[in-house]
């Protein structure tokens, strides 16, 4: 059985949104869902030798501010432990993880650029509806992936939105 691995911030108020999605997905997928929780960048390697322990094969990094802030000690625990990675922000597949696959933050910036033209044409911001993102960027890095040995399907990276070879 393929198990997965989710690095999960208990401090996060996203996280039971976060967890119980991936879980959901998991159980669809028929894999193991894997959480190893961290709280504080002192519990991080704790939480990959959880999942070196329980022979988790791929493990995804969720929105969380400190992991962001944690990417290069994250990069080099799943480095060492040769665990592909996966996060939600497009330059953390810049930056070595094997992918990222998340909210398009060019998108998101036009959407804010709209939003700043209407308030500085009068418009009141209370007036202004709430638009989420529609688009997903999808960031390979075929560079990691050879390192790992992985063969990154072409069918996945047809649908990429930038591959980093």
């Amino acid at each position: 059985m393929v198990r997965i691995g989710l690095l999960i911030n208990p401090d996060n108020p996203f996280v039971a949104f976060q967890t119980r999605e991936t879980v959901a997905a998991a159980q669809e997928l028929k894999i193991q869902n894997i959480s190893a929780e961290a709280s504080s960048p002192d519990q991080i390697e704790g939480a990959f030798k959880n999942f070196q322990r329980q022979n988790v094969q791929i493990c995804i990094v969720p929105l969380d501010q400190m992991f962001l802030q944690e990417r290069t000690r994250i990069l080099a625990l799943a480095a060492a432990a040769r665990l592909p990675t996966i996060a939600a922000w497009p330059d953390d597949a810049v930056d070595g993880y094997l992918m990222s696959y998340g909210v398009s933050l060019r998108e998101s910036y036009r959407q804010v650029a709209g939003y700043v033209a209407r308030i500085l044409e009068g418009t009141k911001a209370s007036n202004l509806p709430v638009d989420f993102p529609a688009k997903v960027d999808l960031v390979v890095n075929l560079r990691m992936a050879k390192i790992l040995d992985i063969t990154v399907p072409p069918n996945l990276l047809i649908q990429a939105t930038a591959v980093i070879e």
